[in-house]
């Protein structure tokens, strides 16, 4: 008899538990989903406060339970008895990410205390955020949306939305907006001007022709590959850490300022001419299918930072042995890039290159170690307007320096050189890191 006592108490005591677990739950917000009927669909969930009580609505699926401040280590699983699945309850984030084709469309405008929401690699064409005042996080990455209306969602501080079918993006009422991920669309303009808070910008393939981020000082990463750019300018960004400008048409890049610069990839565009001697915390620059000559590289090699007792740097001017500027890269010396702890490397594969080159770092600038015993041929000497050279190999650069060893005229890929705008005096002339005399008239 005690038993059975025992059990209906207990029977009893349950029932109530789950009568009040329903009974707690705010049935007047709510957040719709369009599914698949019959796909298992995955789901996560946090509340503002432990123990808060939610419910699911889904055909013949009716489900309570109660939601904590964490999210779970995995999403729970629930089949859809219907097309159409509603979750009630006072949740302050969702994430149904994954779903795929099963999960077509969601509506969360009835829970207007969102404040995370994630439904990436979905199906959704469509998101109405308009009254969804408190959100902050947004994660709709890989769907099919087509546009999206962020001007009442001024808290938001994350954005990711790449991967969809978004022609323009309109952030300005975003100015807490800190990330900032829209890659993979086919946005043709941005403004960020008003979105001074950005710390990461990730806006790569799209068809961008001008990026204006002088208003964006706090920006560390910038990935805006594959694009349309012309000319990027980054004289304001010298926060930046990681720059990833590829495939884009690019004929200069200055990265002077950018002192804090440990990542440069700008393979795959026209960049004749890089100066990175500024960039002392650089460790891996990928600058391969570019327009370097061989004397351009040999430049960037000894103005590489310094890493010994550092891990080694990695630099790749040329993707692989079979590229049309391979014989440009494998003529120049990389000894003076190893000699500074870094690797030449072919990007594909990451294996090293062998280069035959000879150039000598120091030739170029020190003019102690000018010598008259050159075998160069220099004429006329003196000179008036332009100064001919004559050697028993292919010349590749010409620099001439003046009395106090500041670079004041450069040829490449040339046997003469233009002087007339020199004045008079004595001048150092460096020729593929060979040094003789020249008297400028």
């Amino acid at each position: 008899m005690r038993k059975v006592f025992i059990y209906f108490t207990i029977l009893a005591a349950g029932i109530i538990a789950s009568t009040t677990v329903q009974a707690q739950v705010n049935m007047s917000r709510f957040i719709t989903l369009t599914v698949a009927k019959d796909s298992v669909i995955k789901l996560n969930f946090k509340a503002a406060a432990n123990d808060t009580p939610v419910k699911i609505k889904c055909g013949n699926l009716d489900t309570t339970f109660t939601v904590g401040t964490e999210l779970k280590p995995k999403a729970n699983r629930y089949t859809a008895g219907d097309n159409i699945m509603t979750i009630y309850g006072d949740l302050s984030e969702l994430h149904c990410n994954k779903n795929e084709e099963s999960l077509t469309a969601i509506d969360p405008s009835n829970n207007t205390e969102l404040t995370v929401l994630s439904c990436y690699s979905n199906q959704i064409s469509s998101l109405d955020l308009t009254k969804l005042t408190k959100l902050t996080n947004l994660y709709c990455y890989s769907n099919q949306i087509s546009s999206l209306d962020l001007h009442n969602n001024t808290q938001l501080k994350s954005l990711y939305c790449a991967g969809n079918q978004l022609s323009s993006l309109d952030v300005s009422n975003n100015r807490l907006l800190e990330e900032l991920g829209c890659g993979t669309n086919n946005i043709t303009t941005i403004n960020l001007t008003n979105n001074t808070e950005l710390k990461e910008l990730y806006c790569g393939s799209n068809k961008i022709e001008a990026l204006d981020i002088s208003k964006n000082t706090k920006l560390k990463e910038i990935y805006c590959g594959d694009n349309k750019l012309t000319s990027l300018d980054l004289s304001n960004n010298t926060e930046l850490t990681d720059l990833s400008c590829y495939s884009n048409k690019l004929n200069a890049l200055d990265v002077t300022k950018l002192t804090k610069l440990t990542k440069l990839y700008c393979y795959v565009n026209n960049i004749s001419n890089i100066d990175i001697s500024k960039n002392t915390e650089l460790k891996n620059f990928y600058c391969y299918d570019n327009s370097f000559s061989t004397q351009a590289l040999d430049d960037i090699y000894c103005s590489l930072p310094n890493r010994s007792g550092k891990d080694a740097g990695k630099i790749q001017p040329v993707h692989k042995s079979s590229s049309t500027n391979n014989d440009i890269v494998v003529a120049t010396n990389k000894q003076n890039a190893e000699k500074r702890n870094w690797k030449v490397q072919y990007y594909s594969g990451n294996k090293d290159i062998a280069t035959n080159g000879t150039y000598d770092c120091n030739g170029t600038t020190d003019i102690a170690e000018a010598s008259a015993e050159s075998t160069l041929t220099l004429y006329p000497n003196p000179v008036e307007d332009v100064l001919h050279i004559t050697s028993d190999r292919p010349i590749r650069s010409i620099r001439i320096y003046n009395m106090y060893g500041t670079e004041v005229a450069v040829a490449n890929d040339a046997a003469s050189i233009s002087v007339s705008h020199l004045p008079a005096g004595v001048y150092t002339v460096s020729v593929d890191g060979k040094v003789t005399k020249m008297i400028k008239k």
